[in-house]
């Protein structure tokens, strides 16, 4: 899905190289941290797999063509199947939680009667139905990115790039997040994500591929962490209340957290968590904490992506989701 042949970027003359003949090979259907300090060459890797900039040498091969030698009107064609989530939102101020999502398939021509269509299933799918509605200024920081990753992923992209999409949020927020891109890749897109969080890394166990001053020095697989079912279940609903006074306690608080995964459309569930918020014993809204909805179906299996994962996942011992 995405390779890289000894790539090098230098972007002034006499400058050391951003990348130095990095080689790289991403299969469809991965799950890949990007992991490395400040400077390290991250931003430089995603921005060659957007073609926002050309390698200085070396090759770039994202979904079989070669960019190296796209030419320049055929990139829009391959950034409609490239979905991008930043670390600091990017929405539209002046737009509402539907109109930032729309406004990504307005560009590329959708018809009208698609966006209506798409749009509520893919915000319902990231757990913002009912904020259709809101302002980005109106919503909290896990939630203006649940629009971020709805934009990203509302024309169904092969490939989803996240630029430290959790660098802004706290630890329980963070982790609503990466469910949300762990379901996101269990739909079959492949995900690349830059990161500096080494808890969320070691957490999810999957591949990692380190950069140091532009250098790959580590390249880890799945495999080398041991089975799926061994490590954090990211796939699947967001944490939600089942009760007042239950689920993420304010930090600090001696109560353990305690958390459940109710049926799909389990509004008490919800009015719980939003009881609980105004009372003062939680420090996140409820949004945060809301169930997702159920994934969307395959056509050809009629039955949705995670949920084929989960049974795998939940086989006699040798089921194993590949990342």
């Amino acid at each position: 899905m995405i390779r890289f042949e000894n790539v090098s970027k230098v972007y002034a003359r006499g400058a050391r190289p951003a990348l130095d003949e990095v080689s790289v090979d991403i299969e469809r259907g991965e799950f890949v941290f990007l992991v490395g300090a400040s400077g390290s060459g991250k931003s430089t890797f995603l921005r060659l797999v957007l073609r926002e900039e050309r390698p200085t040498g070396g090759r770039v091969y994202v979904a079989g063509r070669d960019l190296t030698r796209l030419s320049g009107w055929k990139v829009p064609s391959l950034r409609r199947g490239i979905g991008m989530v930043f670390q600091d939102f990017r929405l539209l101020p002046n737009k509402n939680v539907y109109e930032n999502v729309a406004f990504a398939l307005q560009v590329i021509g959708r018809p009208r009667h698609t966006i209506r269509t798409t749009v509520p299933e893919v915000l319902e799918w990231v757990g913002l139905d009912g904020k259709e509605k809101r302002r980005p200024h109106e919503l909290s920081g896990g939630e203006q990115q649940r629009v971020a990753i709805a934009r990203a992923f509302v024309n169904r992209p092969q490939i989803l790039l996240a630029d430290e999409p959790t660098g802004n949020l706290d630890p329980t927020t963070s982790l609503g997040i990466m469910r949300l891109l762990d379901r996101i890749n269990s739909t079959g897109t492949t995900v690349v994500m830059a990161t500096h969080d080494d808890e969320i890394v070691n957490e999810m166990r999957r591949r990692v591929v380190e950069l140091s001053t532009g250098h790959v020095v580590r390249d880890e697989a799945d495999a080398e962490y041991g089975r799926r079912e061994d490590i954090l279940p990211l796939v699947g609903p967001a944490p939600v209340l089942d009760a007042p006074g239950r689920g993420v306690p304010r930090r600090g608080a001696p109560t353990p957290r305690i958390v459940v995964q109710p049926e799909p459309g389990d509004l008490a569930a919800e009015q719980a968590a939003e009881a609980a918020v105004e009372q003062g014993a939680f420090e996140h809204d409820a949004p945060e904490l809301a169930p997702l909805a159920e994934d969307p179906v395959d056509s050809h299996t009629a039955e949705p992506p995670s949920r084929r994962a989960r049974r795998a996942m939940s086989g006699a011992g040798t089921g194993h989701e590949e990342a």
